[in-house]
């Protein structure tokens, strides 16, 4: 598998009241490499509040 991100400001979406789409995408990158880089680019955009799409 490939490089595991940190997901500091992505882990704060999942503490919410209401399902979070972070956390299907984060079992997607259990077996997927492809969802595991896409939770850094979202932390990244995030972070640097700009789109990296």
């Amino acid at each position: 598998m490939g490089q595991k991100h940190q997901t500091p400001l992505l882990d704060e979406l999942e503490k919410g009241a209401f399902p979070s789409f972070v956390k299907e995408i984060k079992r997607a990158a259990e077996h997927s490499d492809y969802a595991q880089d896409l939770l850094g680019q979202l932390e990244l955009s995030y972070k640097e509040k700009v789109t990296h799409w």
